[in-house]
C-alpha cells in the first residue's frame, strides 16, 4: 500500500506540473496572438490551441537530445510523456474544431475553405495538401497517445515501443508543411515591409519544428559514431587459447569495465 502511494505522488506531481505548464503556454500564446491585433474568436482559440500542441509535443521531442547534451536536464526527461498527452489533448482539439470549421460550420471565414488554393514561392497549393498532411500528423499523435503506457510497452517490447514513438518526428514534419504552406505568403509580406512588429506566431512554430528536427538528426548522428563497448571475453577456452598465444588479457578486460562504467545516454 505504501509502495502505491510512493509511486503516485510523483505521477500527480507530473501531471499537475505539466497541465499548468500547458495553460501558461496557452495562455501565452493567446496573448500573442492578440497583442497582434486577432481578435478574440474561435478562429484565434483554434489557431492558439494548435500552436500549444505544437510548443508542448516539441519540447517532448526535444527533451530527449537535451538530456543527451545536457547532464543537468536528466531530472526533467520523465516529462516527455507528460508533456506529450497534453500536447495531444490541445492537437486533437485544434483537429476536432478544423473539423467543424471545414465541414459543419457556415462561418464565411476564408482561412477555413477546403478548397481555397495558397501561394508558395509562387507555385499554387490546393488546401487539401496541408489539409491532408495535418490529418496524418493528428493519426500519428493519436497512435503514439494511445501507446504511451505501460500495458504497450510490455506487450510491443521496450525497443519497438521506442522506434514506434520517433515516427512522431514524421508528424512533426508534416505540420511543419502544414504551417508552412498555410502562412508563407504572410511570412514573405511581414519580410518585405520591414519586419516592424513581431514575427508571426506560425513563423517561430515553424522555426520551433526546424530546430527540434536537428536536435534529433544531431544526437543520432552522435549515437551513430559512438564506439559500441567491447565484449568482455568469458569464454575459458579462449582465454586459455590467448594466453597459449602470449596475448594479454588485461586490455580487454579494462577497456569492458570502461565501457559498462562509462556507457553514454541514449535518446527516445
Amino acid at each position: 500500500m505504501k509502495d502505491s502511494k510512493i509511486e503516485s505522488k510523483p505521477i500527480l506531481k507530473y501531471w499537475l506540473n505539466t497541465l499548468s505548464f500547458g495553460g501558461l503556454v496557452f495562455l501565452f500564446v493567446c496573448y500573442y496572438y492578440f497583442f497582434q491585433g486577432d481578435n478574440f474568436s474561435l478562429e484565434m482559440i483554434n489557431k492558439a490551441t494548435a500552436s500549444t500542441a505544437i510548443i508542448l509535443m516539441g519540447l517532448s521531442f526535444a527533451l530527449s537530445g537535451l538530456g543527451y547534451y545536457w547532464d543537468f536536464l536528466d531530472r526533467k526527461v520523465p516529462y516527455r510523456k507528460y508533456l506529450g498527452l497534453v500536447g495531444y489533448f490541445f492537437v486533437l482539439w485544434h483537429g476536432l474544431n478544423s473539423l467543424y470549421f471545414y465541414f459543419l460550420a457556415n462561418t464565411g471565414l476564408e482561412k477555413f475553405v477546403l478548397h481555397k488554393d495558397w501561394l508558395v514561392l509562387n507555385f499554387t497549393i490546393n488546401n487539401r495538401i496541408p489539409f491532408v498532411l495535418g490529418a496524418l500528423s493528428l493519426i500519428i499523435f493519436t497512435l503514439m497517445a494511445l501507446i504511451s503506457n505501460n500495458y504497450s510497452t510490455k506487450k510491443i517490447g521496450g525497443v519497438r515501443w521506442r522506434k514506434l514513438l520517433r515516427v512522431g518526428y514524421i508528424a512533426l514534419l508534416f505540420a511543419l508543411v502544414h504551417f508552412t504552406v498555410k502562412n508563407f505568403e504572410i511570412w514573405i509580406n511581414w519580410f518585405n515591409e520591414g519586419a516592424n512588429t513581431l514575427p508571426q506566431m506560425s513563423s517561430l512554430i515553424a522555426v520551433y519544428i526546424v530546430i527540434i528536427l536537428l536536435l534529433r538528426l544531431v544526437m543520432q548522428i552522435s549515437l551513430s559514431r559512438k564506439p559500441k563497448p567491447e565484449k568482455l571475453i568469458t569464454n575459458k577456452s579462449e582465454i586459455a587459447s590467448r594466453i597459449t598465444r602470449g596475448s594479454s588479457m588485461t586490455p580487454t578486460l579494462r577497456q569492458g569495465r570502461q565501457s559498462t562504467k562509462g556507457r553514454g545516454k541514449t535518446g527516445r
